[in-house]
């Protein structure tokens, strides 16, 4: 289209500053529409990236997702039903593990966490991480 566009007007001296800055127009569309794909991508560069010839080994640098299951959480009767917990604190966990199955890795190990009356509390990831 860009060689079509100078063949046709380029040769007239009355069009000829027309062509170079519509060319030089164009290819600045096209560098900015290669960078706005790059950025939606989210990853660098194509060659910036190691070329690898198997496809399967090309990856997005995210984990695979979980086979869906169901959550199952137990927790005690709420202390607010007895009139509020006397230190405040709604949920504890010492020394609490979070993992899919027992066969499988733990995800998150250690965890200490108290959560208590009037505080405000969010679960933050990725959709599809596996979040309850």
């Amino acid at each position: 289209e860009d060689q079509t566009y100078a063949n046709k007007w380029g040769a007239q001296a009355s069009f000829a500053s027309l062509v170079q800055s519509r060319l030089k127009a164009m290819e600045r569309s096209k560098k900015e529409v290669r960078r706005l794909s790059e950025l939606v991508r989210g990853l660098p560069a194509d060659e910036l990236l190691d070329k690898k010839k198997d496809e399967e080994e090309k990856g997005d640098g995210m984990l695979p997702l979980a086979a869906r299951s169901k959550v199952y959480l137990k927790l005690p009767p709420s202390p607010l039903a007895r009139g509020g917990p006397i230190d405040g604190v709604l949920l504890g966990l010492n020394k609490a593990s979070l993992g899919y199955a027992p066969e499988t890795p733990t995800i998150l190990g250690d965890i200490d966490l108290a959560i208590r009356a009037g505080s405000r509390t969010a679960l933050l990831g990725p959709n599809g991480c596996g979040k309850p």
